[in-house]
């Protein structure tokens, strides 16, 4: 099953049930870990820090809450920092994005979201090109067909055959999976031009903060 880390203030209980019930309605599975329990030895950095390890990407969900908990706010960025080859998802209220000024130095994508339907179904489409629960299903026919090939083709050779048949429908079934695993918005692709730092824009906003560098700048998004 597919995991993505949850980064957040749990005193963001609006926020966290939104993206609650985004989750529930796919396989891919969130893991939310918080400060306080590690103030009280629930949670380690360590256990942290391995699950990062095992997440397909990190979700960082900011806030004022987020801003006003010096603690909370360092966790968080110490969290992005340990996702290391990982996509990294900012998400940030759309109506509170220019009162930030949370620096996070390394992210993938920037979302600048309301907690409407219209955005749950836009963030539901982003949880789910994560979703890997198919991998096997088609892994398991595609290596038969690839193993019943590659026989017919080397009928001198049939154990060889099918040996090289099962790979290959092993390799064509991941091809398969690439190509029918759902996508995630793509996003606006933007360089800042303050701190030249790129990313992927996710946003309705004429305006919006650069993350990086705090600098407010704009976007035509109709061209």
């Amino acid at each position: 099953m597919a995991i993505i880390f949850v980064s957040h203030s749990n005193k963001d209980e609006e926020i966290i049930n939104f993206f609650t019930k985004i989750f529930a309605n796919s396989k891919v599975q969130a893991i939310y870990e918080e400060f306080e329990k590690i103030l009280g030895k629930e949670i380690t950095s360590e256990k942290i820090q391995s699950d990062i390890n095992q997440s397909n990407a990190v979700f960082i969900l900011l806030s004022e809450n987020t801003q006003s908990l010096p603690h909370t706010r360092d966790w968080i960025l110490w969290e992005a920092g340990m996702a290391s080859n990982k996509d990294i998802w900012v998400f940030i209220p759309a109506d509170i994005n220019m009162n930030l000024n949370i620096i996070t130095p390394k992210l993938t994508h920037l979302v600048l979201y309301r907690l409407d339907k219209n955005w749950q179904r836009y963030i539901f489409q982003i949880v789910q090109s994560y979703d890997d629960s198919n991998i096997l299903p088609v892994t398991v026919v595609t290596g038969g067909i690839g193993a019943l090939i590659g026989s017919a083709i080397n009928e001198k050779e049939p154990a060889g055959g099918a040996i090289l048949g099962g790979a290959s429908g092993v390799v064509g079934g991941l091809i398969l999976h690439e190509i029918f695993k759902p996508k995630a918005p793509v996003g606006y692709p933007v360089k800042c031009p303050s701190c030249s730092s790129f990313y992927y824009l996710h946003s309705g906003e004429q305006y919006f903060r650069c993350p990086i560098c705090n600098k407010i700048l704009g976007i035509n998004l109709q061209e």
